[in-house]
């Protein structure tokens, strides 16, 4: 018996989608604010402009720029951000950029981010390389562009550690980021007499009037509040800057070799140097000595408990009293330790709940946590519920089931 042959109707694509405007951003980054690269980054801008104009069916949406940024890491970029962020929104469908490596210099974060937006139908076009990642095979050819941008980034920024340790050798560091009180004017750093009278006036109040720094930061705030914000951290920092007495210390952060790179604090890793004489002073070095020998002792004058105090520990702010709300702190007593109500420990009056210890602790929370993982159905429903149970009367209703269950 024949087979009846089956009827197919071909539906035809939707004009729209088949002759579909380009909506087009572009994508525009220098690495630095130096004069050059600016004009580098007035140039890509003015390109992109009359290039998309030039193209049939395209629509420039708009110019996304960075200036002065890196391109290992992309959460530091403001324009990038927004440019991904309105390809999310349908706003552009077509990126069009000058090279992989102005798009960004790590292999890990460029694949991620094409993919993604390939996924929501969005395009990337390099135009050194000549990649479109509309096409089919694009992806294995990006990957070892985008390779190479990433090795690239690292000899460069090899070398410029390089440079940077050689001129700290000889004691050489133009500084990008001046202290308060300073600017520079034709490349060179100049006191500002204005705010100097305020550094002056923090040190001395700090040796010879016996402030304390969070006696400095209200008389700060109350007299010079509109020339600056001023914090605990602000002013510890200012006393401890040795530049304010003409010297420099130099590589206190470093560039570990860990891509992508940033700057983390030197606690002995790398060697540092110390230069005289070598910035525009604005108070003697005996001030400053002065200054720093205080803030030492005053340091030194807290014994190792009250330090303890200070540190956060796995259970810090994570323990609240079920008799009075409070927040439960650590307590070392005999050597032993346990955790009490702070309402408890400034009164007893104030709550009756006395000091658990942390093995009792420790065994309650193991307790409950292998409960849990065996009635994982508890909590899986508890997520099911909690998005709409404020709307919706009967999920409301479950929830308190499952919170009557959990309390159990």
């Amino acid at each position: 018996m024949a087979q009846a042959q089956k009827q197919v109707r071909i539906i035809e694509p939707l004009e729209r989608f088949v002759n579909r405007i380009n909506l087009v951003g572009c994508y525009a980054r220098v690495s630095s604010d130096s004069e050059d690269q600016l004009n580098s980054y007035n140039n890509q801008v003015d390109f992109y402009e009359s290039f998309v104009n030039s193209l049939e069916n395209s629509k420039l949406v708009k110019i996304y720029t960075d200036e002065g940024i890196t391109g290992t890491r992309m959460d530091k970029r403001d324009g990038f951000l927004q440019m991904i962020e309105d390809c999310r929104k349908g706003l552009i469908n077509t990126i069009i950029t000058k090279s992989i490596s102005r798009f960004a210099r790590n292999i890990t974060e460029t694949l991620s981010v094409v993919r993604e937006l390939k996924s929501i139908g969005v395009s990337v076009y390099f135009m050194t390389e000549k990649i479109n990642t509309a096409k089919m095979g694009s992806e294995m050819m990006l990957a070892v562009y985008a390779a190479c941008a990433e090795i690239e980034s690292k000899a460069i920024s090899n070398a410029q550690k390089w440079a940077f340790r050689t001129r700290a050798k000889e004691g050489r560091y133009n500084q990008p980021k001046l202290p308060y009180g300073y600017q520079r004017i034709d490349g060179e750093v100049k006191v500002i007499e204005e705010e100097a009278k305020i550094v002056e006036d923090i040190f001395n109040k700090y040796v010879n009037k016996d402030f304390s720094v969070t006696k400095l930061v209200d008389y700060l705030n109350k007299h010079y509040f509109k020339k600056k914000k001023w914090s605990q951290s602000t002013v510890s920092s200012m006393l401890k800057n040795e530049r304010y007495c003409g010297d420099m210390l130099l590589q206190k952060r470093y560039s570990p070799d860990v891509f992508p790179y940033k700057l983390v604090t030197n606690k002995g890793e790398l060697a540092q140097y110390y230069v005289y004489d070598v910035f525009p002073k604005i108070i003697d070095r005996e001030l400053f000595e002065k200054a720093n020998e205080k803030l030492v002792n005053n340091k030194l004058k807290f014994n190792k408990n009250q330090m303890d105090g200070n540190r956060e520990y796995l259970l810090t702010s994570k323990i609240k009293c079920e008799h009075c709300g409070g927040t439960f702190k650590r307590r070392v007593l005999r050597n032993k330790e346990y955790w009490s109500c702070s309402n408890h420990v400034a009164s007893a009056k104030k709550c009756e709940v006395k000091m658990i210890g942390t093995d009792e602790i420790d065994d309650a929370f193991l307790k409950i946590f292998y409960k849990l993982k065996g009635n994982i159905h508890v909590l899986e429903a508890y997520k099911k519920h909690i998005v709409n149970f404020t709307t919706n009367d009967d999920d409301r209703c479950e929830l308190d089931l499952v919170n009557r269950e959990l309390k159990k």
